[in-house]
This record gives structure tokens, sequence and C-alpha cells, in this order.
């Protein structure tokens, strides 16, 4: 059976101080060669390089909420594609899409990349877009729609600042979470199932998590973005996985999940 897709995981971290072979969240669906990117945790551009993956290929980020552990290596990643482009003396042809919850987050980045380095879209144009509750993005290979939560709830003024997003792929679903502050908010996103949760664990109890999987239309539960908890105990967490009546895999960081 041919492969179909791959989700790759560059970081499976959540904020805390520096983690031994561990980085910030980040992962991607790879799909055709192409790259729809999710969450850009510092380094994320580096371990994608030295996993093999084509940078040149990404075709659009998705930025779940503006904490510097899911935005920490937006810039690098970006200029890290520039540089690939500038590298091999050649242009991109299709803009790279970038969506993220407030758009001052892109043009703070953008003038702050502009003072040391030259124009950041030299090589190739940046289609930056605020994202909003709904239908958000959808080309030939891929459906991703957003979901507000309250995670930065008292943020800019209450403005809806940090989402969830419902990604439709080959008949698949995958949920990605982002960081939600109730458990039960996640409830709009997996609406009448999903194939693969991609839960954050950094503010949520591991066996509230797997209880939710268990009591909702969930076929494989992902443990991603780690609290202290995983960091601190994982051989005691993943004996939970492992009891749990749905598959359930704790994520390490250069994971790769090929879906066929």
């Amino acid at each position: 059976m041919s492969v179909m897709f791959e989700m790759l995981f560059f970081g499976t971290c959540s904020g805390t101080e520096p983690m031994k072979d561990m980085h910030h969240c980040a992962w991607a669906i790879k799909k055709n060669d192409g790259y729809y990117w999710f969450d850009a945790g510092e380094n994320c551009s580096r371990t994608a390089h030295l996993m093999g993956e084509n940078l040149r290929n990404v075709k659009n980020i998705f930025i779940s909420h503006p904490h510097s552990d899911h935005i920490g290596g937006l810039m690098n990643l970006i200029c890290t594609i520039r540089k690939l482009f500038v590298r091999d003396k050649t242009m991109r042809e299709e803009p790279l899409g970038l969506f993220v919850p407030k758009i001052e987050v892109w043009k703070y980045l953008k003038a702050y990349i502009e003072t040391g380095d030259a124009n950041i879209e030299s090589r190739f144009k940046i289609d930056a877009k605020e994202i909003d509750d709904g239908l958000i993005f959808e080309d030939e290979n891929i459906r991703v729609e957003a979901f507000s939560n309250l995670h930065m709830e008292h943020a800019f003024g209450n403005e809806k600042i940090s989402y969830s997003f419902r990604i439709s792929i080959d008949g698949k679903v995958i949920v990605f979470t982002g960081d939600v502050k109730n458990l039960d908010e996640v409830d709009k996103v997996v609406g009448e199932g999903c194939d693969f949760l991609i839960m954050e664990t950094g503010h949520h109890n591991v066996d509230d998590i797997i209880n939710y999987s268990e009591t909702h239309n969930v076929d494989v539960l992902l443990f991603n973005h780690h609290g202290r908890y995983i960091i601190g105990n994982r051989e005691e967490a993943e004996e939970k996985a492992k009891a749990s009546s749905k598959k359930t895999i704790i994520l390490k960081d250069k994971d790769r999940i090929m879906v066929k």
C-alpha cells in the first residue's frame, strides 16, 4: 500500500527552558513533496533540513498562536527558505502562504528581518493572511479549518488570537489542538470524529487526555507539546499510553508517521 502523506514532527516540547533532544512545537504534513507547516518553534528549520527535507517546497505555514514556543523559529524558517533559493540562484514562482492569528505578527517580524537583511521577498512573495474562524485554506491536497480557543483569552483585549485546526486530507481528518485552556474546547474541532488527534500535554493532565480520546470518536491520539510530566516521567506516561483502549503515541522530535 502506497503512502498517501506523512506527518513530520520537528519539535515536541512545550515552552519550558531548553531540554535535551527536544525543541519547541513544530510539525508538517508532507504531500507530493510539498509541506504544509504547523507552528514554528525554535530550531524547526534546522531539524527539518537535517532530516533531509527540502524546505524550498514549504507551501504554507499555519501558526496557532503567537507564543514564543510556537513562533520562535518562524523568522529562521522563512530566512532559511530564502537562503536556499539564494544559494541555488533560483526564484520561486508561487508565493509562500503564511497564516497568523494577528497580521501584526508578520508585520513586526518582517520589519525586524529587513533591518539586517535584504528584502525577505526578493526570491518569493509571502502571502500573509490573518486567521479567523472557519475555512482558511483549501487546495488540491488539503483543507484547513480554524477554531478559536481561550488559550490567550486576555491578550489583545480579548480578541481571538489562539486557534486549533481541523485538517482534511486524503479522506483523513487530523485535529491539531495548538494550546487550549479547557479540554472541552476540543469538542468543536473533533466534531463527529477524527483519525488523528494531535493534543498538547503542556497544560493538561495525561490521564484526562487519554480519557477524552476513549470517550470521543478519535482513532489515534498523538501526544505533543510535552509538559513537565511527560518530560520527567516518560516511561510512566508510556505505560499509560499502552493501557489505553485507543492507539496512543507519545511523540518525539524527528518522528515520522506515514499514512497509507
